[in-house]
């Protein structure tokens, strides 16, 4: 009885396989490798570089007069300290460093550790499961599965438009109705929390992108609503291509809208190669760039 009882499990989590990768022969299908990357970026350092730039550099890199005088004139370094001062449980009225200090020159007496411990940080992963690459003989397709996330820390300082975007350097293309975007917003110290599903826009053969919005948003109801904002975001592209693909580039970017609020876009430079992999965010985004996940199948 024992004996069959654990054979009745090894078959039962073998059919959980199979149906959770969508495979139920594996005698037809060669397997690729595996691969994963994953970077973390501050919002403050980011933004500073951006800023640091003199007022012609920005105008040359595209931004309007407008836009620039907007963004000067958002102290971040006080939001920095009011931050401090409430995570830290610090009041202005007994603290001598308080009182004798401008935001601009005790930001200036705090680490990079401590900045980013009060500022916004983004973390962006996308992978390649081994099992999630592969070519199948029988219909004589490659197909490859990308799964991907970003998460913020805490929240963003800046609020406007942000996008995501995917380039692959190989004749692969995007099933848009099988991959998604889940956009988890949430508000730092509550409970409460919606999902919004997206679908990925076609920007050309070998791109997608997909926009959200970031600025806040009451949640729930009442005369004080609590109010959220996207602090995370997941999801899956899915790719294939007919005869077999050996190999396989792709890559994932996250762009946050610090100048300018209209909606950003993938843009390509002419004559650029692998021309899917070379894109970039229209010029009112920075890019927070993740390495690029290989593939290979043998």
């Amino acid at each position: 009885m024992k004996k069959k009882l654990i054979s009745m499990c090894l078959i039962f989590i073998m059919l959980l396989s199979s149906i959770a990768y969508g495979n139920t022969n594996y005698n037809d299908k060669e397997f690729g490798d595996g691969c994963s990357s994953e970077s973390t970026f501050n919002e403050y350092f980011m933004v500073k570089d951006l800023l640091n730039k003199s007022n012609g550099e920005l105008y040359k890199m595209g931004y309007s007069v407008e836009e620039v005088e907007e963004r000067r004139s958002i102290n971040y370094e006080q939001i920095i300290y009011d931050r401090y001062v409430k995570m830290n449980g610090l009041k202005n009225n007994n603290s001598f460093l308080m009182r004798s200090m401008s935001a601009d020159e005790f930001v200036d007496t705090l680490t990079a550790e401590q900045i980013a411990s009060v500022t916004a940080t983004c973390t962006v992963k996308h992978s390649l499961d081994s099992r999630d690459f592969y070519y199948s003989s029988s219909d004589n397709k490659t197909y490859a599965k990308i799964n991907f996330s970003w998460k913020w820390s805490q929240e963003p300082v800046f609020h406007g438009i942000d996008i995501i975007g995917f380039g692959w350097d190989s004749k692969m293309y995007a099933n848009i109705n099988t991959s998604y975007v889940n956009i988890y917003y949430g508000m730092d110290g509550s409970s409460g929390s919606k999902t919004v599903l997206h679908r990925f826009k076609q920007y050309q053969t070998y791109n997608v992108s997909d926009t959200f919005d970031v600025t806040i948003y009451p949640f729930g109801t009442g005369t004080t609503p609590v109010t959220y904002y996207p602090k995370s975001g997941s999801g899956a592209l899915n790719l294939y291509c007919t005869g077999k693909n050996q190999n396989l580039g792709v890559s994932y970017q996250y762009g946050h809208t610090y100048i300018g609020l209209s909606a950003p876009s993938i843009s390509i430079t002419s004559g650029t190669s692998p021309i899917g992999v070379g894109f970039s965010f229209s010029k009112n985004v920075t890019a927070y760039k993740s390495p690029l996940v290989v593939g290979a199948i043998d």
